[in-house]
């Protein structure tokens, strides 16, 4: 069931849009699971946003035309993006994700983004997968993000062993990622 604030009526939800766009609403999840044989609760809460991507590719000017089309329809609105692309904005990660001054370095490139009036960036294949607070920032932000995998400038084997290790990356940075509105594609 989907409660606001102990009411039973339905919301009137706001829609999360990329920068330039419309507000970037977000809304706070409160999950509460009773486990009776243990006599134990569990609570979390975390944000959430809600809005569509859809992917266009078609005909650009009908069935005989060759090629088709490539552009992003978010909340059914086509999206020009305009960004850059990210990597690292540390060498040393932990600069970044445990100091204050590092999150005040982040914060200040998403805000430089926002100002320039980019709505997008590509996150490197090269790089890492970010931390929580990127994508937090990123969000707060309205700043899609066409994420890459982590397996740019070299050749992997293709053994099955590799094979399960990139598996399990890929499910824990999927459960890890996948509520933020701000990813736009992988």
């Amino acid at each position: 069931m989907f409660k606001i604030s102990g009411s039973n009526e339905s919301p009137s939800i706001k829609l999360w849009w990329p920068n330039g766009f419309g507000d970037q609403s977000m809304y706070r999840a409160k999950i509460s699971v009773r486990i009776e044989q243990e006599d134990r609760n569990f609570i979390d809460s975390y944000p959430i946003a809600f809005r569509t991507v859809e992917l266009v590719e078609e005909p650009p000017g009908g069935k005989a035309d060759k090629g088709l089309t490539f552009y992003f329809k978010v909340n059914d609105v086509p999206i020009f993006l305009k960004g850059s692309n990210w990597i690292p904005a540390d060498s040393f990660q932990s600069r970044l994700n445990f100091a204050d001054a590092g999150r005040r370095r982040l914060a200040f490139h998403f805000a430089s983004i926002r100002e320039a009036n980019m709505n997008a960036i590509r996150v490197w294949g090269g790089g890492v997968y970010e931390s929580d607070e990127f994508y937090r920032l990123a969000d707060e932000n309205g700043v899609l993000i066409w994420h890459d995998l982590m397996f740019a400038c070299a050749w992997y084997p293709a053994t099955d062993e590799f094979l399960e290790s990139v598996r399990n990356e890929l499910t824990d940075q999927l459960r890890r990622l996948k509520r933020h509105p701000s990813i736009l594609i992988w």
